[in-house]
């Protein structure tokens, strides 16, 4: 998905305390992860034009770190060019239609799109949240390393 913020996690320090703890470090980390993007996935489906926006885990584990992507769904795609914009552009296929606000329906194999300025909603969200989620992501660790401790 593109045109997504990352929550990450990079503290090779705390990985390595919790791993000398003999914890569930990979499973609290993916916990402490979550919870700080949830933060700002909710605040951008606030910001979003519908309730569209999903966070997924990715796969791809970096030298102890743990990302999480944060942007619309697969059905919402074009939520990418409210975040970016589009410049004015032709739209090429074979048999397209295109309605221009308050016009009628245009109909023919090519189209020119006028563009759109954009209106994000990803960046301001995780502006605006990632304090919030910094605090989130550090209360899951905390509970964590207090429950190791008991």
């Amino acid at each position: 998905m593109p045109n997504k913020q990352i929550v990450h996690i990079d503290d090779r320090e705390l990985i390595a305390a919790l791993r000398r703890m003999s914890g569930d470090v990979e499973k609290v980390l993916q916990a402490a992860v979550f919870a700080g993007a949830e933060v700002i996935q909710d605040l951008a489906n606030q910001k979003a034009p519908g309730p569209h926006v999903e966070l997924k885990l990715d796969p791809k584990v970096r030298r102890g770190e743990l990302w999480c992507n944060i942007g619309p769904d697969k059905e919402h795609w074009t939520y990418q060019f409210l975040e970016t914009g589009a410049t004015e552009h032709e739209i090429t296929g074979a048999l397209l239609g295109y309605q221009a606000e308050g016009e009628d329906v245009v109909f023919g194999s090519r189209v020119q799109h006028p563009g759109m300025a954009a209106k994000p909603f990803l960046r301001p969200a995780f502006d605006e949240g990632k304090k919030d989620a910094e605090v989130k992501v550090g209360d899951v660790i905390r509970r964590a390393v207090e429950a190791l401790g008991r």
